[in-house]
Parts: C-alpha cells; structure tokens; sequence
C-alpha cells in the first residue's frame, strides 16, 4: 500500500477464495461411477456446448458427486472454457455461503483479467459498493483515512450490495468477449442459515431479473427440486437414468 492506495494483489488477497482441488485424470468410461454420467445424453449435450446452458445433476445418497462435478470442470477447461468451481463443501465454515462464492468469483476474474481491465474491474466492484453501502458515523470516525480498513468493511457489506457489485462487475468482464462457465458442487452443504443461496447464485449469473442465465451452469446435489420451477434448466438424475436404462440395458455391476 502507497499513499492510501492499496494494490490490486493486495485486494486479491484480502478475497477469501475456495481453490479448487487437482484431478490429475479424466472420465473413465470403465469405472462404474463415472459410467452413468457419461451415457447420459442431457449431460453429453452440456458439456459439449454449456454456454447460456443451465443443469443440475442430482444423486440421492450423493456418492461421487464431487468427483462429477471437478471431472466436469476440468473437460470444459481442456475444451477451452474459463471455467469457475465452487465447492460448498470446501466453503461450510464461512459465515455465509453467497460471500464466500462472491468473494472467489471475483478474485477469479480479476486475477485472469489482463491489462487495464484488471483495475477497471476493481473500480466498478469497489465503487459500487462505496456508493450503495453507506459507512456509519462511528465506523468513518474509526477507519479515518485507513483504506485497507475501509475496504474491509465494503468486503463485509450485506449481501443484497455485494450481490449488486458481484454482478455489475461481472457483466462488465463478459463485455470483453469473456464468457464463463459456473461449477457448484454440494447444494446440500449450505445449511439452514444459507438457503438462499442458489436463488443469489441465479441472480448472479442472470435468470432472476434477466430472465435469461449470462453464463453456464453445473449444480449438483441430493435433489433437483431447487430449480424445478426455474425456465430454462435441464436435470440429469441418477435414479432416472438408471430407470431409463432398466428395459433396454443389461444390469451394471455395483453402481453403488
């Protein structure tokens, strides 16, 4: 930090971010747990073109879920997406759900950005929160001209403000000819206190207000039924596929 000026590495740093664990392999058509997933066509059909494309892929008792999902993300990599992960799992120890999410997503995009694009994107998050969240007498009296404690305290706004920022901030970034793809693994990992969280995660990647999602999506969890109501999501389920295979497929040896 220089004359009140805090760098943008520095920013980065003060954003909790979720990393995403290595793989080191892919899909294996021979492995039973990954055999289903592969022989599905709605999911074949997503990973091949997820652009503006919504799924959720569901398993009652949720086993191998997050190898899907990591195996997932690491396919649309090597087939050239940007590509955000987010591990509710990784992630339950956060106050909340949303700012933890918020906070990754954005240290993403701003650490792959380039160029002027980089500070440009700070200046439109930091700004709006600057403009929207309103500072209490006794907290200005406290930070002064401290701009790290300042900018703690915008990082720490409600989450109705940091959603706003998250989102104009990510809006700005696509307008670059960026695109992304989301991968959320463990919806059932949340718990009671952040149940709204995948309504905040479709207001941010654009199906509540827009109508229409700006980015594709992977979710996955014990059950579907978060985003039955929602237009333009497709499921992939494990039960119903394995019911869809019972008349024409031989039995699968130990899918379990």
């Amino acid at each position: 930090m220089k004359d009140g000026r805090i760098s943008s590495s520095r920013i980065l740093d003060l954003l909790s971010s979720v990393v995403r664990p290595a793989t080191g392999v892919g899909f294996n058509p021979d492995n039973p747990h990954h055999f289903w997933i592969l022989k599905n066509s709605v999911f074949q059909d997503w990973v091949s073109s997820p652009s503006s494309q919504l799924l959720c892929v569901s398993r009652k008792d949720k086993l191998h879920l997050d190898e899907i999902a990591l195996l997932a993300a690491d396919r649309l990599e090597k087939s050239g997406n940007f590509v955000f992960y987010y591990s509710c799992v990784s992630a339950r120890a956060q106050r909340s759900e949303f700012v933890s999410f918020a906070h990754s997503l954005l240290h993403e995009i701003i650490k792959v950005s380039e160029g002027n694009l980089k500070p440009t994107l700070l200046h439109t998050f930091l700004q709006t929160l600057r403009e929207e969240h309103k500072l209490t007498e006794g907290v200005r009296i406290k930070l002064h001209e401290d701009a790290e404690g300042i900018l703690k305290e915008l990082l720490n706004a409600p989450r109705h403000l940091l959603m706003k920022a998250v989102r104009l901030t990510l809006v700005e970034w696509m307008n670059g000819n960026h695109s992304m793809v989301i991968v959320i693994d463990g919806l059932d990992d949340v718990g009671q206190e952040n149940s709204d969280f995948h309504e905040e995660v479709l207001e941010i990647v654009g199906v509540r207000g827009m109508g229409t999602a700006t980015v594709g999506a992977l979710f996955t969890g014990r059950s579907n039924v978060l985003f039955r109501d929602t237009e333009g999501f497709k499921f992939v389920d494990y039960s119903t596929t394995l019911m869809g295979w019972a008349s024409s497929t031989p039995p699968l040896n130990d899918m379990n």
